[in-house]
C-alpha cells in the first residue's frame, strides 16, 4: 500500500500535475497487507507512469506519519513521502515546507522520504532522506485548534522554521487564513503555520435586519438628522398590537439611548379634577419606554398605557397621546421630537 493520505499515480500520455499548499499531513500510515506488497509513503505517494507529472509542495507541514515498509528494501520506506525516482519525468519540489518526524518500519526508524526531492527553503530534522536544503528542529506542537477552519500544528518559540521561508514564494496567508508574514520581517515561516500571525481583521459588525413591520403599520416621516451631530432621524413606524399596546420603530443615526414618554403628562386635566373644577397635575397616560441603540439604524419600543391611561380608555374608548422621543447619543447633545398616536380598545375576540 502506498500513500496513506494521497496516492498520486497519473498514467497515460496526458500531462498532469499536482500542487499542495498550506496543508498539514499527520497521523497517516501505510501497512503492507501481504508478502511482497509494497508499503511506502505514510502521507503521500508520487508514482506517475509514462508522463511528465510535476508535483509542488508549498508551505506544508508533513510530520508524524508512518509506514510499515523498511527503507532498506527497494520500493519501501518513506514515512512521509514515497517518491518513485525511476518513473520518467518525476520531479517533486518542496518549497517552504517541513518534512520531519516521520517514521518507517512501523515507527522504529526515522525516515521522511524514500528518495530525494528538489528543495527550496525546506526543512527536515533527524533524517536526511529527503535531501532538503535546510536542517534543524522545527519544534512542532501537537495537532490542535489554533484558529481557522481546520486543526493545525503550531511552531514553538525557537523553532528553526521561523522567519526563514523564501519571501518570493510565501503565500499571503497560512492554513488558518492568518496573514503572512506575521510582522515586518520580509520572510514567512516554513510550514503551514505562521507563528504570531493575526487573524483576518474582522469587518465592521453588520447591522441586524430591521424589526418586522406588520401589515397595517403607519409611517410618519420627519426631518432627517445630520450625520455626526447626534440628531434623531425622525422616521416613526408604529403598529397597533392585539393587546392594546403600540410598537414604535424609530431610526437613530448612531449609538445612544432612546426614551419615549407622555409629552403632556404633567399638564393634562384628569376627568375627576374637571368635575371639581380645579386644576390638577395629571399622571402620564403611557409608561416611559427606553431602548439602547448600539449602532445606527432602527430601534424598537413598545408603548403601553398606564393605569390613568387605561381609565381614560375605558371612559372614552380611545386615548390620544403626544409622545416625546428623546435620543441621547454617547457623545453630543440630546435631541427631542414628538409625534401623536391614539390608543384604541383592542378588538374583542369571538369565541
Amino acid at each position: 500500500m502506498t500513500g496513506g493520505a494521497i496516492d498520486f499515480e497519473p498514467s497515460g500520455a496526458t500531462a498532469s500535475s499536482m500542487s499542495i499548499t498550506n496543508s498539514t499531513f499527520t497521523g497517516n500510515s501505510t501497512t503492507a497487507t501481504g508478502s511482497g506488497i509494497e508499503s511506502a509513503g505514510g502521507a503521500i505517494a508520487f508514482d506517475p507512469f509514462f508522463q511528465d507529472a510535476p508535483v509542488t509542495l508549498l508551505n506544508d507541514t508533513i510530520t508524524g506519519n508512518t509506514t510499515s515498509g523498511d527503507p532498506a528494501v527497494s520500493g519501501d520506506g518513506g514515512g512521509g513521502l514515497d517518491i518513485d525516482a525511476d518513473a520518467p519525468g518525476t520531479h517533486v519540489t518542496a518549497t517552504n515546507t517541513i518534512i520531519s518526524g516521520n517514521k518507517a518500519k512501523g515507527g522504529a526508524v526515522a525516515n521522511d522520504c524514500d528518495a530525494s526531492l528538489h528543495s527550496d527553503h525546506s526543512l527536515e530534522f533527524q533524517s536526511s532522506s529527503c535531501g532538503l536544503d535546510m536542517s534543524g528542529s522545527p519544534m512542532l506542537g501537537s495537532l490542535a485548534d489554533n484558529g481557522g477552519p481546520t486543526k493545525t500544528i503550531a511552531l514553538m518559540s525557537g523553532s528553526a522554521a521561523i522567519d526563514v521561508g523564501d519571501p518570493a514564494q510565501c503565500p499571503p496567508t497560512d492554513q488558518r487564513g492568518f496573514g503572512r508574514p506575521d510582522d515586518a520581517s520580509s520572510a514567512c515561516d516554513i510550514g503551514a503555520f505562521e507563528l504570531g500571525a493575526k487573524p483576518p481583521s474582522s469587518s465592521a459588525p453588520s447591522s441586524p435586519p430591521p424589526p418586522f413591520v406588520p401589515p397595517g403599520s403607519v409611517i410618519l416621516p420627519g426631518t432627517p438628522a445630520q450625520p455626526g451631530v447626534g440628531g434623531l432621524t425622525f422616521t416613526v413606524t408604529f403598529h397597533f398590537n392585539p393587546d392594546g399596546s403600540v410598537t414604535v420603530i424609530i431610526s437613530v443615526p448612531g449609538p445612544g439611548q432612546v426614551t419615549a414618554q407622555d409629552a403632556n403628562g404633567q399638564t393634562l386635566r384628569a376627568a375627576a379634577a374637571r368635575r371639581h373644577r380645579r386644576k390638577r397635575r395629571s399622571r402620564p397616560r403611557i409608561r416611559r419606554a427606553t431602548a439602547t441603540a448600539t449602532h445606527a439604524g432602527p430601534v424598537q419600543l413598545t408603548l403601553r398605557l398606564t393605569a390613568a391611561g387605561r381609565k381614560v380608555l375605558r371612559q372614552r374608548g380611545k386615548v390620544p397621546v403626544t409622545v416625546l422621543v428623546t435620543f441621547k447619543p454617547i457623545s453630543g447633545t440630546p435631541t427631542t421630537k414628538t409625534f401623536a398616536v391614539t390608543f384604541k380598545k383592542p378588538a374583542r375576540r369571538h369565541r
